[in-house]
């Protein structure tokens, strides 16, 4: 937002494209972010799982953990692919070099 309005405040000064670029590097930025964030939280929910089926070894609490491991690692996925790619794609400005 703040990004945003610094960027409609410098157009009125006739300089352009600039606020523009800051705007997309911040949501490139912030996709990778998301994708690193998504990645990690796959890892400590594998830990989780690891965890619990080696101290805890009745089988319908590791069933249980292993199917919301399951569900989660899904959603994360969806998220990932119907999300944070297409948005990726989108983005197509040439950076100043």
């Amino acid at each position: 937002m703040i990004l945003v309005a610094w960027d409609e405040g410098n157009r009125k000064n006739n300089v352009t494209g600039c606020g523009v670029v800051l705007v997309v590097v911040a949501a490139v930025v912030v996709l990778e972010v998301i994708e690193v964030m998504v990645v990690a939280m796959v890892v400590v929910v594998a830990v989780i799982v690891v965890v619990v089926v080696v101290v805890v070894e009745e089988v319908v609490v590791v069933v249980v953990v292993v199917v919301v491991v399951v569900v989660a690692v899904v959603v994360v996925v969806v998220v990932v692919v119907v999300v944070v790619n297409p948005v990726r794609n989108n983005i197509d400005v040439d950076l100043p070099t």
